[in-house]
């Protein structure tokens, strides 16, 4: 942790001080855990101080949030909605929460816990599904070692992936606890969400792409109680969704242990350089044709805009379309 530049002496003090403890009869050994097991506890319980322990960037350097990020993911314990510009960490930060949630049973608040990982296509679950690969220490493609790599369980393939975790089981220390995770693409209908209950989190990647009224039903259905949602996604200026609806209804900087929907809108221009400066600001400029385009109000600034050929919307077409098996044309 002291190499990762994530221990910091004081915020170890203050997590002592609100358990009523102190240095000093930490090192005699008059409470029930040692100071290194106290340091353990002090990082699972944090999911940003865990992940930036454990995890690493792709060039092998310590795993680092932007400065904007903490605030979303320490608020695992909320139903979130994200309505925000292209490329900003979103990807991330699902792969984080999962990472940390599963790993360490949600820094020991949920006992065996499950998600549910939704998108409207399968290829938009495989980025994640390959980034937890690679932070685990079991991607195929390019294999390599990861302290994690201990509570990993040979995963179930078909008909849909489904991680399988090992993780503490705080109620019950002799025997580990099973964490899972169920990746399922949204079809036409979330057919594939049928038959799947989680306890932690129900995520929805791309949400805006998800139209149909009835994906977002069965996807509701698998959320058992105590279960929170998380959705993710660059508004694309379709206002007759779902995901606008929670967007338009979600409060920013909703406080914890208050009902409803807390909303992060994170636009490129919060970013550090190189991701955000005024030349990148002229390329999105010159890409998307200036200013108050749809691509750049929606791309750069997360914010709706206007939809893009909106003669006829997807919802209002899709009701109409009649399968005709004896003109299908096989390419």
């Amino acid at each position: 942790m002291r190499d990762r530049g994530v221990y910091d002496p004081a915020e170890f003090d203050a997590w002592l001080q609100a358990r009523g403890w102190a240095w000093r009869p930490l090192e005699r050994g008059d409470y029930p855990l040692t100071l290194e097991e106290s340091l353990v506890l002090f990082t699972l319980e944090d999911p940003v101080r865990w992940c930036e322990t454990y995890l690493v960037e792709s060039d092998g350097s310590p795993y680092r949030f932007f400065d904007y990020q903490p605030p979303s993911i320490r608020a695992w314990d909320q139903d979130v909605v994200h309505q925000d510009g292209a490329e900003v960490g979103k990807t991330r930060e699902i792969v984080a929460l999962i990472l940390w949630g599963h790993n360490t049973a949600f820094g020991g608040k949920r006992v065996n816990p499950s998600t549910l990982v939704a998108a409207p296509q399968q290829i938009f679950l495989n980025e994640i599904i390959d980034a937890i690969e690679r932070q685990m220490g079991v991607f195929k493609a390019l294999p390599g070692d990861s302290p994690l790599k201990q509570a990993w369980i040979e995963p179930r393939r078909t008909p849909h992936t489904q991680f399988r975790f090992r993780c503490p089981n705080f109620r019950h220390p002799d025997r580990p606890g099973l964490a899972t995770v169920d990746f399922r693409p949204a079809g036409h209908d979330g057919e594939a969400f049928r038959g799947v209950h989680v306890t932690a989190l129900a995520i929805v990647d791309e949400a805006a792409k998800m139209k149909a009224k009835v994906q977002w039903t069965e996807f509701y259905r698998a959320l058992m109680p105590g279960c929170r949602f998380r959705a993710y996604s660059v508004p694309d200026g379709d206002r007759n969704t779902e995901f606008h609806r929670v967007c338009a209804s979600a409060v920013v900087d909703l406080p914890q242990g208050q009902p409803g929907t807390r909303k992060f809108h994170w636009p490129k221009t919060i970013m550090p350089a190189p991701f955000w400066s005024a030349e990148r600001d002229a390329h999105f400029v010159k890409l998307y044709g200036g200013r108050d385009t749809p691509g750049y109000v929606r791309n750069v600034l997360g914010e709706w805009g206007d939809a893009e050929n909106p003669v006829f919307r997807w919802d209002q077409l899709l009701p109409n379309v009649v399968d005709l098996p004896d003109y299908r044309i096989l390419a």
